[in-house]
């Protein structure tokens, strides 16, 4: 099940400070991520709140939050 968590107050300093650049919102939510041990892909964020799955979750899930869908989704690289 998907939990809510929130920033701190450095993490969300350093959310603030983030520049416009290609890959830095990224690289950001990945290191918030594994401090939490959650996985990346998960996340659904809007600010200072933010939602995610566990790293190992092994479930299916579809934007932005988890379907109990009849057929199980199909991926392309």
């Amino acid at each position: 099940m998907r939990s809510s968590y929130e920033l701190t107050d450095i993490e969300f300093a350093k959310f603030k400070r983030l520049q416009p650049y290609q890959g830095e919102a990224v690289s950001f939510w990945k290191w918030v991520a594994k401090a939490r041990n959650l996985d990346p892909k998960s996340l659904i964020t809007n600010g200072k709140t933010f939602t995610g799955l566990p790293k190992d979750h092994k479930l299916p899930w579809c934007f932005p939050m988890q379907l109990k869908c009849k057929k199980k989704p199909v991926y392309a690289d």
